[in-house]
């Protein structure tokens, strides 16, 4: 869980890491957005880093959690986001899951994501 990086920051960690030494059944991508960001910004963005992985780890299942809304965005922007980021998933190696409605503002959902969006031990699969 890497909370804060950009796409950008997240391509070069991914590039930089060591995700080959140890590749994981399962990686978790939950995508935020930017004040002001366009719904197709957010999509490239997302897509890249998506290739990024598919990439890097090709055995990896990869779970894409929606754009959930914060203050600073834009409801119908969030919706034409994820409706986009929807697209990346295959179903069979890429898969995508929107939460916007139940990730509003700062809303924990359950015990699975706390108050400021990020999964909580409980929201990890095993």
């Amino acid at each position: 869980c890497i909370a804060g990086d950009t796409c950008e920051q997240l391509l070069w960690r991914i590039d930089n890491g060591n995700l080959a030494d140890h590749p994981p059944k399962l990686v978790v991508l939950m995508a935020d957005s930017e004040a002001n960001a366009d719904a197709e910004a957010i999509r490239d963005g997302v897509a890249a880093v998506v290739a990024r992985l598919r990439e890097q780890l090709p055995e990896s299942q990869l779970l894409v959690i929606g754009v959930r809304s914060t203050d600073a965005t834009d409801n119908l922007q969030v919706a034409e986001a994820n409706r986009l980021i929807s697209h990346l998933a295959d179903w069979e190696q890429v898969h995508f899951l929107d939460v916007s409605h139940e990730l509003n503002g700062n809303h924990a959902v359950g015990d699975l994501v706390d108050a400021e969006g990020q999964l909580t031990a409980a929201g990890l699969l095993d």
